[in-house]
């Protein structure tokens, strides 16, 4: 969850297939490898907060020491008098590498049907 604030927004992670591990406050902004996926970042919790509408995002995350294509959902919460985002991480990082092989592999078919069509 990120709490907004002006100097900071500070994240808690706690990944959701552990039991018993504690939490950490992160700068969420540090998650990402690019300047402009955090750009990006905090322009869609800047409009979550301002439309209390849920966004999402897909970009490549630093989480734990490990780079993921991830897939960020944001959402505002109410608890008491305090508004807070919670962003939800998928894991797409197979799924990405699925595609780039699927479309990999669809070029080579592509190139080989054409190949084929010259010598005929």
């Amino acid at each position: 969850m990120s709490e907004r604030n002006s100097n900071r927004t500070d994240a808690v992670v706690r990944p959701a297939n552990l039991r018993n591990v504690t939490t950490e406050s992160i700068d969420i902004f540090s998650l990402f490898s690019r300047q402009s996926s955090a750009d990006l970042a905090r322009n869609l919790i800047d409009k979550t907060f301002v439309h209390s509408k849920p966004q999402l995002m897909e970009s490549v995350v630093l989480l734990r020491g490990r780079k993921l294509w991830g897939k960020l959902h944001l959402r505002t919460l109410r608890m008491g008098p305090s508004r807070l985002v919670l962003v939800l991480i998928e894991d797409l990082t197979l799924e990405r590498r699925q595609r780039v092989l699927d479309h990999k592999h669809e070029l080579e078919l592509r190139k080989a049907r054409d190949n084929l069509e010259l010598r005929v």
